[in-house]
Order: structure tokens, then sequence, then C-alpha cells
């Protein structure tokens, strides 16, 4: 009933006014009215809208960064907030000081900027300060003299950075905004356009970089080609395309077909292959992994047995590492395996790069193998996993030391060269008559396991079928096991309780219903 009691009430009334609603029980207000949009940050160039890295700013206390300015100022001489005169003599260095935490904050006081902070300088110093430090403990104590430098100022000196409750101009309302300025000039070409971070510009300018090269090579095949007289193909501007060319795929017409892989099928054989290298500094023996690797020691021995290997050379030696040979074109960039692509790795758990004298494949990465190899000067057991062992050397290492011991240059390359004269095959288990006989005795000694189990247990098989009454020292239990189940007994002869007769049914009590 005092509905309409509270501040402004006066007389008692069924009703309240809407002052009294609004002051007095919470009721709406009047919109506040806000800023559309947000201003820029502080620490943000007012002409490339990004942060700074070394910032300055003009006598109104617009801050830029100083790379950006002063190209601007070098094409436009004008300022670029509010689009008058201004020169680089009347930029402002600031020195904005920061927390351990990398942010920005005020050197007196400690307190980090935020957007909500106000923020001034000092025109004679540049020095950064929150506006509550510089008003306390110099306007209101009249003691003008810079906090950190005692560098003397007047009152006008202290510039406005941020003002949280007057933004006068937002990017919207700037000068060079308005008008399109810039201060790169537009080029034909689309990338110069482009807003480039580290990363792109980097990126586009390798490509540019490229492209002058060629271009370069290109005008000096051509003035070779005038002087001698002769001329240059044209280049073609616009290549012919056929219809499969444009199909793409969504095209219903065009299917998509994936690159297959070759299936290397390796051969089995559990016998190891035995391979010489022959050098000009001597031979050196080697036992190979066929059991292990199979395709790396048939492109090995294969290599061998047609002579691939025969006059190259060890083009990289590397002392208390390896020596790597085995490319026909001598720098480490050719060779191919038997099957003309690159064939994959084979990694085993029992070898690994321990020691002296291992013959591993080199490779570009992972299943990139070809007709290069290496041999171990010393243990190198970070290759493992990386490079397929297929081999080790049985004898020369006296050879392999001497090899080890030659000088070489900044390249690795050995300054005396170091020749594979031939290679001789002692042992080639992927022969056709070899995996052939191997095969055969596989499936010899498969039938004579199996033979030598079934008469393993054959007695005892003869003992089950035909048992016997006589005490020999097996049969005798067979036979009486087999008596036994033969002849089983119930339960009850077992607990001697005889079959009872059915007692007759109780006539007394309710008795049947079904007379009823």
């Amino acid at each position: 009933e005092n509905m309409g009691r509270g501040k402004g009430w006066k007389k008692d009334r069924m009703y309240m006014t809407h002052a009294e609603y609004v002051n007095g029980f919470g009721g709406k207000k009047k919109n506040i009215e806000r800023r559309p949009y947000k201003p820029l940050q502080f620490y943000c160039c007012n002409l490339s809208l990004q942060p700074f890295t070394d910032p300055v700013c003009t006598p109104t206390g617009h801050v830029f960064d100083r790379e950006n300015i002063l190209k601007f100022l070098k094409k436009h001489r004008k300022n670029p907030i509010d689009g008058e005169p201004l020169s680089h003599r009347d930029l402002i260095d600031l020195k904005f000081h920061k927390n351990s935490a990398g942010n920005f904050h005020c050197p007196m006081t400690f307190k980090e900027f935020t957007d909500f902070t106000h923020i001034v300088a000092i025109r004679t110093t540049g020095n950064v300060y929150s506006f509550d430090a510089v008003n306390r403990l110099n306007v209101q104590s009249e003691n003008f003299t810079d906090l950190l430098e005692n560098t003397p100022f007047v009152q006008d000196d202290i510039l406005k950075i941020q003002d949280p409750n007057d933004f006068k101009t937002v990017p919207a309302d700037y000068y060079f905004i308005k008008q399109g300025l810039s201060v790169k000039e537009k080029s034909s070409n689309p990338i110069d356009n482009i807003t480039l971070n580290a990363t792109t510009e980097k990126i586009f300018g390798q490509m540019k970089q490229q492209e002058e090269e060629e271009r370069a090579i290109r005008e000096e095949e051509e003035r070779k080609a005038i002087a001698e007289g002769r001329s240059l193909p044209k280049k073609v501007q616009a290549p012919k395309y056929v219809g499969r060319d444009s199909a793409s795929f969504t095209s219903s017409a065009y299917t998509a077909m994936p690159k297959v892989e070759t299936q290397f099928i390796p051969k089995q054989t559990s016998k190891k292959g035995y391979v010489s290298i022959s050098t000009n500094k001597g031979d050196m023996n080697f036992e190979l992994h066929c059991d292990i690797a199979p395709l790396a020691c048939e492109n090995f021995i294969t290599h061998c047995a047609d002579g691939y290997y025969d006059g190259l050379i060890f083009h990289r030696n590397i002392k208390n590492f390896m020596i790597q040979g085995g490319d026909p074109k001598g720098d480490g960039t050719g060779g191919k395996s038997i099957w003309n692509e690159d064939f994959p790795d084979e990694f085993d758990d029992s070898l690994s790069h321990k020691g002296g004298g291992i013959l591993s494949m080199a490779n570009r990465g992972p299943k990139t193998n070809g007709s290069q190899f290496f041999i171990t000067h010393k243990s190198c057991t970070h290759l493992d996993g990386k490079h397929t062992i297929f081999g080790k050397l049985v004898g020369g290492i006296e050879v392999l030391k001497k090899l080890e011991k030659i000088e070489t240059d900044d390249l690795d390359r050995p300054l005396k060269k170091i020749k594979i004269l031939s290679t001789n095959i002692y042992s080639n288990p992927f022969l056709p008559e070899e995996l052939a006989s191997e095969q055969r005795e596989r499936q010899i000694l498969k039938k004579k396991e199996e033979a030598d189990n079934i008469n393993e247990y054959s007695h005892l098989v003869g003992l089950v079928s035909k048992p016997t009454t006589e005490d020999s020292a097996v049969g005798k239990y067979l036979a009486n096991a087999i008596k036994t189940r033969k002849k089983k007994k119930t339960f009850g002869e077992v607990r001697g309780v005889q079959k009872r007769k059915r007692r007759a049914a109780n006539t007394r009590g309710y008795g049947n219903f079904s007379t009823f």
C-alpha cells in the first residue's frame, strides 16, 4: 500500500512517477553515449596502424614509427593526421619504458599503460610518463624538471600521447586516409602493392632475385648469340594445351589416376654374400648381409657383376667418420639402382654402425637408395635407422686405415684420387641356381621335419588303436584305461544305494480338483 514511498515521495498514492521509478527503483536510464569504435592503441604507429619499433611524435602528440613518417614526409611534407605542414625537424624522439614482463609502464609509478591510461611525454627529453605522476610531482609541486634526467621544461612541453576522455581524432578521420595518400608508389607488379610481413617479404624477395638471375642469364645468352651471329629460339609465350591438361578433379570426364609406387619384392635367402673391392690403394673384402637386407645386397652385387663401379672414385672422405663412393658423376649427386629408381630402406635391430668397416647405403633421405655407399672409419651409431647396413669389412682393414689418412680439401674431397679398379664376387646367393638349390634344400628339410614329427608319436598311435593286455611299459595303462571306459557304474552303484520304488500318491488333503 506504500507503493509510492521512496525518494521524492510526498503523499500517499497508488502509483509512482517516472522519476521515482528511475531514481529509486532501478528503472531504465537514458543511454550513455559511447564511442562508435575503439581508437588506435597508444603503442601503434598512426601511419602504418601497426605496433611501432622506433617511436617519434609530433608537437601535437601523434605517435609514428620513425621509418614510416620519414618516408611520408619526404614525399608529402604534411602531417598525415591533420594535413598541416610538418618537417622531420619537428619530430620528437620518444623514450618508452618497459617492466620485467616486457609491457610499457610509467617509470615513476611502475603502473602498466593500458588503453585507459592518461599518458604524456616531455618535449625536452622525450621521456614518457603517466599523467598522474607528472601532475603530482611536477605541476602541483611547481617543479618543472624531468623526473628522470632533471632537465628543465615548461608546462607547454607536456605533450598528450593518450587521453581516454578526449580522443580528438580516430583513424577514419585521418588526413592521409581520406586523401588516399601512401608512401609507396603503385607498381604494375601486383606483388609490390601487397602489405607484407617479414616472412612473406623474404619469400617474395627470393622469387624476385631468382627472376632477375634468370633474366640476366637470358640476356647473356642473347649477347653471345648476337656476337656469334646465331639466333636463339623464341620464348613460347602461350603454350598449347590438350584436352587432358584442362581436365580438373571436378570434371566428370576425367578420372584422377594416382601414381603407383613400384613394389620391390626381395629375394629370400639365408646365405651371406662375399665381394672384394680392388682400389689403387689395395683390396678390401666384404661380407654382405643378404639374409637381412636382400634389396641392398642384390643391388650392390648386381652392380659389381655389371662392372658399374669399375673406374669410379671415392668422392668423399672424412677422417673419424666414413668414406663414400659409388657415384658415376663423382660429386655425390648421381647414381641409380638396378631398378632405375630409388628403393626403400631395410633396417634391422641386429645391425648397427658400430666400429669401422661397416658397409652402408648413402641416401638423400628416407627411401632414396641408389648406387652410392659408404664405409665407416669409426662408430656412427647416430646413423642407425637412417641408412641401410648391408655388409661389413672382413679383410683389408689396413687398406681402409690407409684411405682414412689421405688428405682432403674443404669439401672433403680426397686430394689424391682413390679409384675403384674392379670388383670381384666370391659368393652370390641371388643367382637363379643358388636360389633354386636353397629352395630344394628348404623343401627337403620341411619334409624331413614332418616325417620326424610323425615317427615321434607313431608308437603311441599303434598302442591306442590296438590295446594289449601285456604288462608293457605304456600299453598296460592304455589297455586298463580302455576297459575302464567300457564299463561305467552309475552314481547309485558307486554310493551303494539301490533304486527305491516310487511311493504311492497321497490321497489325503485337497487331492485332485479335476472332478469338481
